[in-house]
């Protein structure tokens, strides 16, 4: 089921009129696309630098990220160093406080 959704979307699903016009538009409605994209102020997509990481690596929230991240990934039993996704932890300390072991 997700190969054939990803394929579709991949042909009828354009990702922003900059990009070049699909074969299913005609030259005035992909004009229109893109006038009504200008319209509400979003720019062309812009490459990617060295600016652009620093940028990214320069905000706060970077860093909170990454710091939430990793604190709802440690795993409270185990060694500080050994970590489990957080939703498989939930799932586990939940079903802990409700049934002993063997039950699980």
């Amino acid at each position: 089921m997700t190969v054939p959704v990803g394929i579709a979307t991949f042909f009828f699903f354009p990702n922003t009129p900059y990009r070049g016009k699909p074969w299913f538009l005609t030259d005035e409605e992909h004009a229109i696309a893109v006038q009504r994209v200008q319209a509400i102020g979003i720019a062309p997509p812009a490459k990617i630098t060295l600016r652009t990481f620093t940028r990214i690596l320069s905000r706060w929230r970077w860093y909170a990220f990454v710091f939430g991240y990793v604190v709802g990934s440690l795993h409270p039993v185990q060694d500080i160093l050994l970590t489990c996704p957080s939703a498989l932890w939930l799932l586990i300390h939940v079903r802990r406080l409700l049934w002993h072991l063997a039950q699980i």
